[in-house]
């Protein structure tokens, strides 16, 4: 007897929530291949509106404890997969976990914190950049009111940089303003033309 679509899903979130704590990236390629092609997809009606497959698993793939799969590999500091999961389509960057409302950018600080100080500027900044150039916004706060920057260890001065720069870019960012010119390309804006 075959599996149901459901039951497929069950077992994909589940590897990928293994690959992605294991850091077992030949896996979670052959997985994440596997739902890209697979064939006996639920139909439209089976999933929430607005859903696509891939993406839809991916997003809901968590841990027994909730915890999204961009998560885990943050908090386990394992870049190549982070790497692999922020190159997938419609993954939700931003999403956060239950227990203290982090995002996998806090995870990622807290996986660095966690290194010997000798990895801070290399694998350390390594981790944090693949999380910034992807768009997650650095100026996101936990439970605890606290952002990714307010989470780093004080020894680590060029990471606080780093966040620092990254949050002002998004001030920036925020502040732009674009005229909406009905005129079209050539009008000069007046009405005294």
């Amino acid at each position: 007897m075959s599996e149901t679509p459901e039951e497929k899903i069950k077992d994909y979130r589940r590897r990928l929530v293994t690959f992605s704590k294991s850091n077992n990236t030949e896996e979670l390629e052959s997985t994440l291949s596997q739902i890209a092609s697979e064939p006996n997809r639920p139909s439209p009606s089976s999933l929430p509106p607005d859903a696509s497959y891939a993406p839809y698993i991916l997003n809901t793939a968590k841990d027994f404890k909730g915890v999204p799969i961009l998560h885990i590999a943050a908090l386990n500091g394992n870049g190549e997969i982070v790497d692999i999961l922020l190159d997938q389509e419609g993954l939700e960057i931003d999403q956060v976990e239950p227990e203290k409302g982090d995002t996998a950018l806090h995870c990622a600080i807290r996986a660095v914190n966690e290194m010997p100080p000798e990895h801070w500027e290399g694998e350390g900044l390594e981790l944090v950049d693949l999380f910034l150039s992807a768009g997650c916004d650095p100026r996101t706060r936990n439970r605890m009111k606290e952002r990714p920057v307010d989470i780093v260890d004080q020894r680590n001065t060029e990471l606080k940089k780093v966040l620092q720069k990254a949050e002002f870019t998004f001030l920036v960012s925020d502040d732009v303003v674009v005229e909406d010119d009905d005129d079209g390309p050539t009008g000069s804006g007046s009405e005294s033309d």
